[in-house]
């Protein structure tokens, strides 16, 4: 950030969401200026998806991020069993749209 970069793009599956919390603090950069980006992991799609999505926040220490993806739209057997897969994306998007429609994506 004090070289000018205002993109951060994290993911839960790093591990990293509360160390990049930190150092977005210490930038003294207002959170308004960076464009922040997380990830949902295909561990966390489905039912599990609306819990993952406030926890990225909250390891994150923000109410919102810019840009909200799944990071492997995909169960992890999603060629042996699309019908699985297919829900898993269907949930978790909806998961997404609530995360929208209360601004925090």
């Amino acid at each position: 950030l004090p070289g000018g970069s205002r993109l951060v793009d994290r993911g839960s599956h790093y591990g990293n969401e509360g160390e990049v919390a930190k150092a977005l603090k210490q930038s003294g950069v207002a959170r308004g200026d960076v464009k922040l980006v997380t990830k949902i992991w295909y561990d966390d799609m489905g039912d599990r998806a609306a819990e993952a999505i406030r926890g990225s926040l909250a390891r994150l220490d923000t109410d919102y991020v810019d840009l909200l993806l799944m990071h492997f739209p995909g169960s992890i057997n999603s060629l042996q069993d699309p019908e699985t897969n297919g829900r898993l994306r269907r949930q978790t998007w909806k998961a997404m749209e609530d995360a929208y429609d209360a601004g925090a994506a």
